[in-house]
């Protein structure tokens, strides 16, 4: 039977006279809100100022124990203020930016992250209690090595960006024009992108609700309450993996739907996970990024990065060659090897401008945008560039990577396609506003979304319009792909399915 919530607990639409059924009646609110006014479908948070600790006097033992206790008690309010409701994301006010490029960045402190000062005092508190540690641990004992990959035939999408390289590219072809086959709505807002296993969709929403949706109807299964879930989960084996805003990372049995294990954070999750060999890799906005054993939820080593928020991870890795590769919010990109947690390499995007997109990483190249407007090739072994390529604006998409060529949009309006050896232009396509949507690849065709609410199919050797779809609202997440048939969802709060 279908788990459905009380009926007294139906949320509104926003959209007068509409509403949404099946929802689930807790954690409806969202803590850390997308930064709207830029368009933006990385989940960056908004600016704060680093708390600033001053030195103490050694005391003597009881007001150690004095501050212990209101350390606990900030942990305990720390989490309060995490599950107290506060208001989702105005996409209004997110289709008003001016030229559809992201907000101001702050200072040389890279992306504009904050309005959570308090969350951040804590988690700054947390820091210095060294929580996290380059350090690994024992490793745990695991059952079956959880992998979560797909390939190029198309028959499933199992992750953000597919493979564990996230190219975002099938050899299947997806033919044009296409028809839309059904679009729903499930929860305030759908800021991430759906993952396909089977006949199933599995799609978070911010409404701290994990959903998996009948892949030929749309209609609803099951959902798991959460908190806000503002990316993309990873389905390995019978079990999906995904981050919260509430500072949790979940596992959750697919065929029980119940949750496996939940594995503690100081601040909140915005990117998606890889699960690579019974590991699961992800940062957050903690200042961290972790390594967990998959089956029993375990840290096997993090890595510290900094001050939370501005240190933070926002994006996603890319898992190639046991290295795991990312970018940090302070316009760092760092190759770390995945069985230590210890850093190989660290590249600096040039002003320190942050990086809120993922890589794709191809032939011993990892491929990335950052807010200093350009696309950065980087050789996955040492680090060393091998090219830039300077768009007009800041660039918040993620790649993709087929055919000897690059595909990238930017908050200038253009999508790119560029020569992977040696990032010369092959091809660029205007829309009518910014693009924060990752490309897909199919075949021939590329596949993406623009802040002008049209979804684009273009030839991927001229870069020609075969067709396109008007949406609702702004298009900022990527589509994932599987037997011929494709999927994204649009800041309307739907969930589209398009085929032949």
């Amino acid at each position: 039977m279908e788990n459905k919530p009380d009926k007294k607990a139906k949320p509104k639409s926003n959209q007068p006279g509409v509403e949404l059924d099946n929802d689930p009646p807790e954690n409806r609110q969202a803590v850390l809100v997308r930064d709207t006014s830029s368009k933006n479908n990385a989940a960056v948070p908004t600016t704060i100022k680093p708390s600033n600790g001053t030195p103490r006097k050694k005391q003597g033992r009881g007001l150690e124990i004095a501050l212990v206790m209101v350390l606990v008690g900030l942990a305990i309010a720390f989490f309060l203020i995490l599950t107290s409701n506060t208001t989702g994301n105005n996409t209004d006010s997110a289709t008003k930016v001016a030229n559809g490029t992201p907000a101001p960045l702050v200072g040389n402190n890279g992306l504009n992250v904050g309005n959570l000062q308090t969350a951040n005092a804590i988690a700054t508190m947390a820091t210095d209690l060294d929580l996290s540690t380059a350090v690994p641990l024992p490793p745990t004992p695991t059952g079956p090595a959880a992998q979560s990959s797909g390939d190029s035939s198309g028959q499933s999408w199992p992750n953000s960006g597919l493979n564990p390289g996230r190219t975002r590219a099938l050899d299947a072809k997806i033919n044009t024009p296409l028809n839309r086959l059904w679009a729903k709505t499930y929860g305030q807002d759908l800021p991430g992108s759906p993952v396909i296993v089977g006949d199933t969709i599995y799609l978070g929403s911010d409404y701290g609700a994990l959903y998996a949706i009948d892949i030929k109807t749309g209609d609803k299964k099951w959902f798991f309450t959460s908190g806000p879930i503002v990316d993309t989960p990873a389905v390995a084996g019978n079990t999906i993996y995904f981050g919260s805003q509430n500072g949790f990372f979940y596992a959750v049995d697919l065929t029980t739907q119940k949750k496996k294990w939940d594995f503690p954070t100081l601040s909140p999750i915005t990117g998606s996970p890889q699960v690579i060999n019974g590991a699961v890799y992800f940062g957050g906005q903690d200042g961290s990024f972790y390594v967990v054993d998959a089956n029993t939820g375990q840290k096997r080593c993090a890595l510290s990065l900094g001050q939370p928020f501005n240190n933070g991870v926002t994006g996603s890795p890319a898992i190639v060659n046991n290295l795991a590769l990312f970018g940090v919010n302070d316009g760092r990109f760092i190759g770390m090897d995945t069985a230590t947690c210890k850093v190989k390499w660290t590249y600096e995007v040039p002003g320190k401008k942050g990086i809120a997109s993922s890589p794709a990483v191809a032939n011993g190249v990892a491929y990335f945008g950052a807010d200093d407007g350009n696309v950065h090739a980087l050789d996955i072994n040492t680090g060393a560039q091998k090219w830039e390529f300077k768009t007009g604006a800041a660039i918040r998409s993620s790649a993709a990577v087929a055919g000897g060529k690059v595909f990238i949009g930017s908050f200038d309006k253009k999508l790119y396609a560029l020569d992977a050896t040696s990032g010369t232009k092959v091809w660029e396509f205007l829309t009518g506003d910014g693009i924060a949507s990752a490309p897909l690849v199919a075949s021939d065709t590329v596949f993406f979304g623009s802040n002008d609410s049209r979804f684009y199919a273009l030839e991927a050797a001229t870069g020609k319009k075969k067709w396109d779809y008007q949406a609702d609202d702004i298009i900022a997440s990527a589509p994932a792909a599987a037997n011929g048939k494709i999927y994204f969802t649009s800041f309307d709060n739907r969930l589209y399915a398009f085929g032949n």
